[in-house]
């Protein structure tokens, strides 16, 4: 997708639907920086990679495994022991580079950052190994414990307009259906997400609060009288399947995460054998900014490139450290104050902090208009520039915001100071 359309769509039949895009034209500078967007669902990007991995007769693929422990040999050599999902069966696997790309819960990450492996800790003493570096540091954003699930819609439907007249959907744009409820526990918005194949089931993710009526409803004939009394644009008799609606309705969907990392990325032996981690194992966060698969990628690519270019393994982790642990924990930092309140959280303390944070927001970008972009924007747009790391972004947005603040209190000691001097003459 080359241009990112977005469509508003109102719930109440009565209120006019426009079919235009609320999106503008991209400037050339804009499509230089963002380049093409891809929307990729969860099932196709794993068949892409199975789809690789198969066609690499050096790949030997395990399923259903998971690591139980990784030990260190006295040559170095490193064993990691698995468990099937049964628990009923144990594997063995001699290895001299783990990477531990095993998600939020890394089990990799556990075993580092345990005092109690004492055959990482005996072995490796020597290259400052220490447990209390893969400790997580966590932070708690305003998006961090709100509830998901995705209710699946049937593909190929259309929007009504009115007076029998339907629109289709615009396959590579963006639709936010917003419902008739307004109350602080039903208040509800769809959001569908561009899809390249129109025939395919299209997903919908409902993220509220915890005290949201949508997690009050437990069978499949009450949610879909919910619905339809939420959103009467659409007869979602036609949208949603019975065996759908049940299931929707007894899912207890899942939690957004804290945000985390683990402060050090990898550790070696001094010799011929390490421990990397990647992705969610090294940094995880709320799926505000839509950047967890891209900072995994980019994890990949630059350990890619860093065991490409060094000659021995023990150069080749240090690079990687270097590199990326800087890089994460910029990232953490943009996922904190990125866009944490666009699910527009109902409670009165998260609204409040939903108005500061938009009209921080405003003011970025109202100084950048005026100073023809010698003041940065706002962190969450710099973040569409693939030219820019999240480094660079988080550093002249905390600059920016020292240049703000100093400002600010210049100005309230010299309003202080006037006034001292009036009242004194």
């Amino acid at each position: 997708i080359t241009r990112f359309s977005r469509y508003i769509v109102p719930g109440d039949p009565d209120k006019p639907f426009d079919p235009k895009p609320v999106s503008r034209p991209q400037t050339p500078e804009e499509r230089r920086k963002f380049g093409t967007f891809y929307w990729v669902p969860r099932h196709t990007f794993v068949k892409l990679l199975l789809e690789e991995v198969r066609q690499d007769k050096n790949i030997e693929l395990c399923t259903g495994e998971s690591c139980r422990d990784i030990r260190s040999l006295p040559d170095g050599t490193l064993h990691v022991e698995t468990t099937a999902a049964d628990d009923r069966r144990t594997a063995l696997y001699e290895a001299s580079l783990v990477v531990g790309s095993d998600g939020l819960k890394s089990k990799v990450r556990e075993v580092l950052a345990s005092n109690e492996n004492t055959y990482l800790a005996d072995k490796w003493s020597s290259s400052s190994y220490r447990p209390e570096d893969f400790e997580l540091i966590q932070y708690e954003s305003p998006s961090t414990g709100l509830r998901i699930k995705t209710l699946q819609l049937q593909p190929n439907f259309t929007i009504p307009v009115g007076d029998g007249i339907y629109e289709p959907l615009n396959t590579t744009a963006n639709y936010a259906i917003e419902s008739v409820n307004k109350g602080r526990t039903n208040k509800i918005s769809m959001i569908l997400l561009p899809a390249r194949n129109a025939t395919a089931i299209r997903p919908i993710a409902i993220c509220t609060l915890s005290n949201h009526d949508v997690w009050k409803i437990d069978n499949g004939e009450d949610m879909k009288v919910w619905f339809q009394k939420a959103f009467p644009r659409f007869d979602f008799s036609m949208l949603v399947g019975e065996e759908e609606w049940d299931a929707f309705a007894k899912s207890q969907g899942s939690r957004f995460p804290l945000c985390q990392y683990c402060p050090r990325a990898s550790v070696h032996n001094n010799e011929n054998s390490g421990i990397v981690l990647v992705g969610d194992a090294l940094h995880a966060f709320p799926p505000d900014l839509g950047q967890g698969v891209n900072a995994a990628l980019a994890d990949v690519a630059v350990l890619d490139d860093c065991l490409s270019q060094d000659d021995s393994l023990p150069e080749a982790l240090d690079r990687y450290r270097s590199l990326i642990e800087p890089e994460t924990k910029a990232l953490i930092q943009l996922a904190r104050v990125g866009a944490p309140y666009q699910y527009r959280q109902s409670s009165y303390l998260l609204a409040a902090r939903r108005y500061l944070w938009t009209a921080n927001i405003l003011v970025r970008i109202i100084l950048n208009k005026l100073t023809r972009g010698w003041t940065p924007q706002p962190a969450v747009m710099q973040m569409m520039d693939s030219q820019l790391s999240f480094r660079t972004i988080m550093k002249r947005a905390n600059q920016f915001s020292t240049f703000l603040w100093s400002v600010l209190i210049a100005t309230l000691g010299l309003v202080l100071k006037m006034g001292t001097l009036g009242k004194s003459m």
